[in-house]
């Protein structure tokens, strides 16, 4: 993959990282329940949140990495595979976050 995709994936991914902390801190201060038992203590705190996931998704980003190489390798082209399986999986907790947020604001 070229540098830019990297450098555009990475981006992405620290998007959606800060979208899911400030949807889980609003979702939480509506006063609904963080359905993580992880995350639930420190769901009303977006530098706890950080703390706690900063390990995980260096980890997540070390592997993505490793996969998306190893896929470069074997087939040109295709490392941007790994990447959307792990954009996608960080896309699905603020879209739900905001869909039962705008469930909650119009109920």
């Amino acid at each position: 993959m070229k540098l830019k995709t990297l450098l555009f994936c990475f981006l992405l991914l620290a998007g959606l990282l800060a979208a899911d902390i400030l949807t889980t801190v609003w979702f939480w201060s509506l006063g609904m329940p963080e359905l993580n038992p992880a995350i639930a203590p420190i769901a009303g705190d977006p530098l706890a949140q950080l703390q706690y996931k900063i390990p995980f998704v260096a980890a997540l980003l070390v592997g993505v990495l490793v996969l998306s190489r190893g896929c470069e390798r074997l087939r040109p082209g295709s490392g941007w595979g790994p990447w959307a399986v792990v954009l996608l999986m960080f896309a699905v907790p603020p879209i739900w976050n905001l869909a039962h947020i705008a469930a909650h604001h119009w109920m």
